[in-house]
């Protein structure tokens, strides 16, 4: 954050209102439009810049010695994920308090890299802080940061079963959170899918904001598939992002377009009834969209599916992966599953 020095033999500072007197001394203060400010005499002043769930701001360290503070409004049993991203040398340490200035979680890094942090459920309700830092207080340099409530997450979009939905990572370390809800018991496929260097990243957390599952593809396009069998009735949190793979200098900074399609393969939603013997025609509407069937049948029976289509080109977008330099697929395809 910038900084102005200024020498005042008397100050009457009104920000917020917040009133700090400040005596004759030289004191640091940082202009911002909004925010709680805390001004030291004869040292440095920083503000509380408020940040809410599902936002992601850009920062800086501008100075060495410079701490950034944010905070945020949070209930008792809210689980808090945070996001840390640098693409430089600049070495940093997040730190979280609760409304009693404990500290309940913190993680230093030196960068370029990537930190990840998910709380156990919170266990008091008010004013939480997140301190950002230098490690060394050598450097400089800019961050970006994240932060979401996995149980009832922040800016969020509802997705149903049976549903293909397109978005777009539009900046580094951006995060679509999406939620469902589910029965005990059922078991659910989700496909994530891009044709642009974004590298399809899926995480599920459960209605208590417990940790479910989750499936990453490396060097997009790419199309990943998650399988997972849900615990307990409630609204589920889906997040979409980059995947990070700090051993090859990825730091989830890639951006672009996707899909993403859900079903619950017990009772799927959506699904069209098919019987032995029949033949029934169908379009893939919208683009990336997935046709669901259903169909009765006895343990041991031997069936067999044929599926004709006009031959098309070979897209990475398509449900099935392909890749570059692959043939047109051909106008008849047939496949045969034993149950």
């Amino acid at each position: 954050m910038k900084h102005k020095d200024i020498t005042e033999k008397k100050a009457l500072c009104c920000f917020s209102n917040r009133v700090t007197r400040i005596g004759k001394t030289t004191a640091t203060i940082t202009l911002l439009i909004t925010g709680v400010w805390i001004i030291s005499p004869g040292g440095q002043g920083y503000a509380q810049v408020p940040i809410s769930f599902g936002q992601r701001i850009v920062s800086s360290i501008d100075d060495p010695a410079e701490t950034n503070e944010l905070r945020f409004e949070a209930r008792a049993g809210d689980v808090v994920l945070l996001l840390l991203g640098m693409d430089t040398d600049l070495d940093l340490k997040i730190e979280l308090y609760d409304p009693e200035g404990s500290l309940i979680e913190e993680d230093g890094t030196i960068g370029p890299d990537f930190i990840e942090i998910v709380t156990s459920p919170l266990s008091i309700t008010g004013d939480y802080k997140i301190m950002v830092s230098g490690v060394s207080k050598t450097k400089t340099g800019d961050y970006w940061l994240y932060i979401q409530r996995v149980n009832n997450p922040g800016k969020a979009k509802p997705i149903g079963f049976g549903e293909t939905i397109s978005s777009s990572i539009l900046e580094g370390l951006g995060v679509d959170a999406f939620t469902f809800e589910a029965q005990a018991g059922d078991s659910i496929l989700v496909w994530m899918g891009t044709d642009s260097n974004l590298d399809p990243r899926v995480v599920i957390y459960a209605p208590d904001g417990s940790y479910i599952d989750e499936q990453v593809e490396y060097d997009g396009p790419a199309i990943l598939e998650l399988q997972t069998q849900l615990p307990m009735t409630g609204k589920y949190t889906l997040l979409t992002m980059d995947g990070v793979d700090t051993t090859i200098g990825d730091y989830g900074a890639e951006t672009g377009p996707y899909w993403i399609f859900l079903q619950r393969t017990n009772k799927p939603a959506k699904a069209s009834l098919l019987d032995f013997g029949k033949t029934v025609s169908g379009s893939i509407l919208p683009s990336y969209g997935v046709d669901t069937f259903t169909f009765d049948a006895l343990d041991g029976d031997s069936i067999w599916v044929r599926i004709n289509s006009k031959p098309r080109p070979c897209s990475l977008q398509a449900p099935i992966p392909c890749s570059p330099g692959m043939p047109a697929l051909a106008g008849k395809q047939v496949h045969t599953i034993f149950l």
